[in-house]
């Protein structure tokens, strides 16, 4: 059964499973993560004789310290449970929606704002650039330079 089948390391397994990270996962071993891990489940060889899906559906997971491989089963199929999925797609629902402005009613300043503000979106700023335009608001200053060049020659 270990010939047949890939193996992933340790230290992936766990980065993957527990959200870990390091160069010291790598020097971990099975019995380390048995101590460490009581949560993480260990399959036996002859359950994934009797039933070799378990090892194709992603139930159970073949790691690999280095020295021994052994079969775990993965820990995100016992998370996602139908009352978790309904749980998250409610709160997506309810964090996502959209802030629309009226541009017409906006002040000046409030309109500048939203241009310099870090988290409006471009469709906003453009929004508010063409609004800006339309009411004749100064957007840059522009200086004459030639102006100030003649004054500068006529002086010497």
């Amino acid at each position: 059964m270990k010939e047949k089948c890939n193996s992933i390391s340790l230290a992936k397994f766990l980065s993957r499973y527990k959200s870990l990270y390091g160069k010291d996962l790598k020097k971990l071993t099975h019995d380390d993560v048995k101590v460490l891990f009581p949560d993480l489940k260990r399959c036996s060889f002859d359950t994934l004789k009797e039933d070799p899906c378990l090892l194709y559906i992603g139930e159970v997971s073949l790691v690999s310290d280095g020295h021994k491989t052994i079969p775990y089963y993965n820990p995100v199929n016992e998370i996602f449970d139908e009352e978790y999925m309904e749980f998250v797609y409610d709160n997506q629902e309810e964090s996502h929606h959209t802030q629309y402005y009226d541009y017409t009613s906006m002040s000046i300043y409030q309109l500048k704002q939203l241009l310099h503000d870090k988290f409006s979106s471009c469709r906003q700023r453009h929004l508010a650039k063409k609004e800006l335009i339309d009411r004749g608001a100064i957007l840059k200053r522009k200086y004459n330079r030639t102006l100030e060049k003649r004054k500068k020659f006529e002086e010497e």
